[in-house]
């Protein structure tokens, strides 16, 4: 899933292309790719935790990309919504 980072002011090594390659449940990353898929360093979390789907981010405008890498990053994020219950 090629990712297009937008500008990362605190940490500017964030900055750039970045390719993550997902198999047997484990992910590397790697600097390159085409740029397919764009979102801001901001928005990673909220996709890579579940919270938003890519869809959902999209609807946002804060992801943009074609359907392929769209449907892509929604396989490897699926699951459910994290929570926690509010019993401290």
């Amino acid at each position: 899933m090629p990712v297009d980072l937008a500008q990362d002011e605190l940490l500017p090594w964030n900055n750039g292309r970045f390719v993550l390659r997902v198999r047997d449940g484990g992910g590397q990353i790697e600097r390159g790719g085409q740029g397919r898929l764009r979102l801001d360093i901001r928005d990673i979390a909220t996709l890579y935790s579940g919270y938003y789907t890519p869809q959902e981010l999209r609807y946002a405008g804060k992801i943009d990309g074609d359907l392929a890498s769209l449907t892509a990053a929604a396989q490897i994020v699926m699951g459910p919504r994290p929570w926690l219950p509010d019993m401290f």
